[in-house]
C-alpha cells in the first residue's frame, strides 16, 4: 500500500481498532492462564 493510504485516519482508526481487539485477546488469555493451570502454550507469529 501506499504510505499516503497508511497515513489515512481510515487507516489509522483501523490499526487502533486491530491492537485493541489484540489487547483483549491477550488480557483475555492472561486471565484464563491465571485460572486455569497452564495449558499447552501454541506458537503464533
Amino acid at each position: 500500500m501506499p504510505p499516503s493510504v497508511l497515513a489515512s485516519p481510515l487507516a489509522e482508526g483501523m490499526r487502533v481498532k486491530v491492537s485493541q481487539v489484540v489487547l483483549a485477546e491477550e488480557n483475555k488469555a492472561r486471565l484464563r492462564a491465571s485460572k486455569a493451570p497452564p495449558p499447552v502454550v501454541l506458537e503464533h507469529a
